[in-house]
């Protein structure tokens, strides 16, 4: 008797912390798809952008992958909740962004994560 005693002041615990860890600032989401994002050559690539939907300056989380952006919904809709923008963006060449992946240039891949932080609701880092 005991030790369901323990456990269930416990569990008690654990659910008492949990409501005051997500308790905190808590945002709603707004969701803009296969924004365009222009690269200096002239190629465009597009992502996904996930903003909170609040005023104010927000921390922003850039993510370029070749494994298509519409994989990263989970985690921005995580993210975004706690206050962060996030960017999933397709490398060219692949899935929704133009171009072909022989013509990638390092120059090029500066240019989103260099600008990231000053799109709207963005800190500016």
């Amino acid at each position: 008797m005991r030790r369901r005693e323990i456990v269930l002041a416990a569990c008690a615990v654990v659910v008492l912390l949990s409501t005051f860890v997500y308790s905190a600032d808590q945002y709603a989401v707004v969701y803009e798809r296969n924004a365009l994002v222009p690269m200096r050559d002239g190629i465009t690539l597009k992502a996904d952008i996930y903003r909170p939907q609040a005023e104010g300056k927000f921390p922003v989380l850039l993510q370029r992958t070749p494994y298509n952006k519409d994989n990263g919904v989970t985690f921005a809709l995580k993210a975004v909740a706690r206050g962060y923008v996030v960017i999933f963006e397709d490398v060219r060449g692949r899935y929704a962004s133009e171009g072909c992946r022989s013509d990638a240039d390092a120059r090029c891949h500066r240019t989103p994560a260099s600008s990231c932080g000053n799109l709207p609701g963005g800190d500016g880092e």
